[in-house]
């Protein structure tokens, strides 16, 4: 018999599920103490849907010193024969779209149920992504700094440290490490090369129709990953993350 169509759910959805630490909740009627908001905050409104088999969404709202927070978790259960987890984009390298758009976009975004968005990006500029991410296709984008990122490998999903990175090799055998790869938007086969200081050299040492040889891929073996910024959550406690303006102060979060 045909095997049952797989429900793709597009970005990685996990990562949500693990870093959103639940919180105690506290009756509807009951009023809030300064300690517990000391504490951490108090989840008041917590609610569970069934999105597909396998996938589950939990809305909730918590009080926090701050004030109110919202949000929304989705858990997958990468068991689950009939549900798939890829990562995609809408084509290009400075280019955004509504989440929707690029959930429902490609071969199977007909079937795809549910998304988050991903990553950080160029915010306010040129809007490119600024870390790691490997699609079922292969790198999408990516520095040689490494990042916490969420990855899956044979169907097991782990947050562990993600970069990408490539060598170019021209045709003396001379052999060029790559900084980064971002070049969804470029044509099959076509690559763009940027080169800065010692790298602006190499570059400029290329003629219009030199053949050269490029490598690239992430430093991890995995089958799709999508970095981050800082890991919020190790081992059940909340990491030392430093007093960058990313952590000390109040951003949108997924």
């Amino acid at each position: 018999m045909p095997s049952a169509p797989r429900t793709p759910v597009l970005t990685q959805t996990r990562w949500l599920a693990l870093l959103l630490p639940a919180l105690p909740a506290a009756p509807a009627a009951a009023e809030v103490t300064d300690g517990q908001l000391a504490e951490g905050g108090v989840l008041r409104d917590s609610q569970d849907y069934r999105v597909a088999p396998g996938l589950d969404l939990t809305t909730f709202s918590r009080l926090e010193e701050g004030g109110w927070k919202e949000g929304s978790v989705l858990t997958a259960d990468l068991t689950e024969s009939t549900l798939s987890v890829d990562v995609t984009d809408d084509g290009t390298v400075t280019g955004r779209s509504p989440l929707t758009e690029v959930m429902h976009a490609g071969e199977r975004g007909d079937r795809a149920v549910a998304a988050v968005n991903g990553t950080f990006f160029d915010i306010n500029h040129s809007d490119a992504p600024l870390r790691t991410s490997m699609s079922s296709a292969g790198v999408r984008m990516g520095p040689s700094q490494t990042m916490p990122a969420l990855t899956l490998a044979d169907g097991k999903a782990a947050i562990q440290a993600l970069s990408a990175s490539g060598e170019l090799t021209t045709a003396d055998g001379a052999v060029h490490e790559l900084e980064g790869i971002n070049n969804p938007s470029l044509p099959e086969d076509g690559q763009v090369l940027l080169g800065r200081e010692d790298g602006a050299q190499a570059v400029a040492d290329l003629e219009v129709g030199d053949a050269v040889d490029i490598e690239i891929g992430p430093d991890q073996d995995v089958d799709l990953g999508i970095a981050g910024s800082h890991q919020i959550l190790k081992g059940g406690e909340v990491p030392d993350m430093g007093e960058e303006s990313l952590v000390t102060t109040s951003h949108p979060r997924t």
